[in-house]
């Protein structure tokens, strides 16, 4: 039952961030935590048939999505929290490919929540704001050509919304 796998790859998801966040000083075992996280949010995207990280784009294109019972924007928004926070954090102590990798992750997945969100106005939103935070951390960790990258990654009908609020 492949929407079944999927909720069960969500809720994995959910439950190594919540196993993360109880780490507090131990950033070795959070990190780790952390990219279980990331594996099980990515195959519950991938099994429902939706593109979990931009490289994927082949995969999945000619599949219908599968129902599930959870919500894929909300999945679409942690996957990219959480790449997020490995990127950004200095106590992971990422290279910075390694972090431009992750900031790329999270700037896929919340154009793909923004896009799913247009008829939510309140859910828009909360996916705008982290996508407009995941842009300003590639100006922050690349500056102005990191952030021309990011932008060039979004689709041109979000664009007028965030150029005025970064």
């Amino acid at each position: 039952d492949p929407a079944g796998y999927a909720a069960t790859q969500n809720n994995l998801g959910t439950a190594y961030w919540h196993l993360a966040d109880q780490l507090k000083e131990e950033y070795g075992a959070k990190a780790e935590y952390f990219k279980q996280c990331i594996t099980a949010y990515e195959n519950a995207l991938a099994i429902a048939g939706y593109q979990p990280h931009p490289s994927d784009q082949v995969s999945n294109h000619n599949r219908s999505p599968v129902p599930v019972n959870f919500d894929i924007i909300a999945t679409y928004n942690n996957l990219g929290l959480v790449n997020f926070q490995l990127a950004t954090h200095p106590q992971f102590s990422l290279s910075k490919g390694s972090k431009l990798t992750h900031l790329e992750a999270a700037l896929h997945q919340h154009v793909q929540a923004c896009m799913g969100t247009v008829e939510q106005p309140e859910t828009y939103q909360i996916s705008l704001n982290y996508l407009i935070h995941t842009i300003r951390a590639f100006s922050r960790e690349n500056g102005p050509a990191g952030q021309s990258f990011a932008l060039s990654k979004v689709p041109g009908q979000l664009l007028p919304e965030i150029l005025h609020r970064l």
